[in-house]
């Protein structure tokens, strides 16, 4: 009993200091800790597939599983804003794009 408190201690610190990072991974857990304005979508999206991946993989513990849901809700949300102004964006230079265009020949009624 004593060796196994004793090992999830050691466990729970070593999660408590990288709680994205997976073994060999140190360079992940500083662009998993980053605040999500300071990404870009692609960078955001890809963090993101990662994140769902290792859910999926089902190997992460229950506290950094609930870490990792919370990172990747932060991402989504910040991504579906990046397309959301995105669309609003080309939607606008469509219209700009359409009360622009010349008249077709033989269109004016002339």
């Amino acid at each position: 009993m004593e060796q196994y408190g004793g090992t999830g201690r050691r466990l729970e610190q070593r999660e408590r200091r990288q709680p994205f990072a997976e073994p060999g991974s140190a360079g992940r857990e500083r662009k998993a800790a980053r605040d999500v304005s300071e990404l870009t979508f692609e960078t955001a999206q890809q963090e993101l597939e990662q994140i769902v991946e290792r859910l999926e993989r089902g190997n992460a513990g229950l506290d950094e599983a609930i870490k990792l849901w919370e990172r990747g809700e932060e991402l989504l949300r910040f991504c579906l804003a990046r397309l959301e102004t995105a669309e609003g964006k080309i939607e606008e230079l469509a219209q700009r794009a359409a009360d622009a265009a010349p008249l077709s020949p033989g269109g004016d009624g002339g």
